[in-house]
């Protein structure tokens, strides 16, 4: 909407968008005052161009959020204004929603997190068991294993050590996630 005021905040013009975003007809914006319309503008920090977002009042007092462009003109002896006035009722349930989405989708990052942290620590307890278990099988020199044990008990123990190492990517990844990862400074020969 077009709306066009002198410096006491008098309305002297609006145009039918003005009519719709209001609620009211022209000869009644024009009664009123562009503080009973815009309640929040600050007529003496017009410039000579203004932007701003702030409040829109309707017909029936409710509040919505608008952007405002107000232009300062000079007519003859007396200042005058033209503001145009844009529902930003859509733009701030949008940019409410995305709020509310990357707080959702941060939520759900952190527990994902704390899960797999978690989740790496309760296997990494019984792996360990199985390892150890697996190496006391392996070197215990009162009751050595066959051929066949052997095979099978090696067999356990490389499936485990391949799975603590996927078990402890995880958790790596999760310090990553959580910033917490830890940088190792050391020389590498690149000749390799």
């Amino acid at each position: 909407g077009i709306l066009g005021f002198d410096a006491e905040g008098r309305i002297r013009a609006a145009n039918p968008a003005a009519e719709q975003l209001f609620g009211m007809k022209v000869e009644e914006i024009k009664r009123r005052r562009l503080k009973d319309l815009l309640p929040d503008v600050r007529l003496e920090d017009a410039n000579p161009s203004m932007v701003c977002e702030l409040s829109g009042r309707r017909s029936d007092g409710r509040k919505f959020p608008v952007s405002l462009s107000v232009e300062r003109t000079e007519s003859g002896k007396e200042s005058l204004f033209v503001c145009l006035v844009r529902d930003n009722t859509a733009e701030q349930l949008s940019r409410q929603a995305l709020i509310e989405a990357r707080d959702g989708a941060e939520r759900a990052n952190r527990a994902k997190s704390e899960f797999l942290s978690t989740m790496s620590h309760e296997l990494r307890t019984p792996m360990n068991s199985i390892l150890g278990f697996a190496q006391l099988l392996q070197t215990d020199p009162d009751n050595p294993l066959s051929e066949t044990q052997k095979e099978s008990v090696d067999q356990i123990a490389r499936a485990g050590w391949h799975l603590l190492q996927l078990i402890n990517d995880v958790l790596d990844l999760a310090k990553v996630e959580a910033g917490k990862i830890e940088a190792i400074l050391a020389d590498v020969d690149l000749d390799v």
